[in-house]
């Protein structure tokens, strides 16, 4: 729905008949949709662009501060890779639950000193928060770590 309450037919019907209008309204509404980001930032919250381009899309509309609001990447995963820290994935190929969750406590078991690590794996498994694509996993390691992980699971 665009700023202002259009429906979604009316949204339908104007991107038909009047693109240039629709294209408009659009950019407006990433506009105020960035302002709103920018205003809860600055009251303390967290925010971020994840990869759409809406900092760039609202600056094109007239947000000159946009990128005040910083991306994803160099907020939150740059830092990682400066620890060393790197993407890991496993996959149980058996497509059985119980054997991912096997090598969720291996991995869990082979970084006890990675706090972050354990409460990544551990939170799909208590039910707070879907995997997606079961049975599989995803983890954040040093080099070291996935050495010595390949070591000590069953692959």
């Amino acid at each position: 729905m665009f700023r202002g309450g259009m429906p979604y037919e009316a949204a339908l019907k104007l991107r038909a008949d009047d693109p240039a209008e629709y294209i408009k309204r659009a950019y407006e509404s990433m506009a105020v949709h960035v302002t709103a980001m920018l205003e809860l930032q600055k009251r303390g919250s967290r925010a971020f662009d994840y990869g759409n381009n809406i900092r760039g899309q609202a600056q094109k509309a007239g947000v000159a501060n946009a990128f005040d609001i910083p991306g994803f990447v160099p907020e939150y995963i740059r830092p990682l890779f400066c620890l060393g820290k790197g993407p890991f994935r496993w996959a149980a190929l058996s497509g059985k639950p119980e054997d991912i969750y096997a090598t969720d406590e291996a991995v869990i078991k082979e970084f006890p000193e990675d706090e972050a690590l354990g409460r990544w794996v551990r939170k799909p498994a208590s039910g707070s928060n879907s995997r997606g694509f079961q049975p599989a996993s995803v983890g954040w390691a040093t080099e070291r770590g996935l050495d010595s992980a390949k070591s000590s699971t069953v692959w």
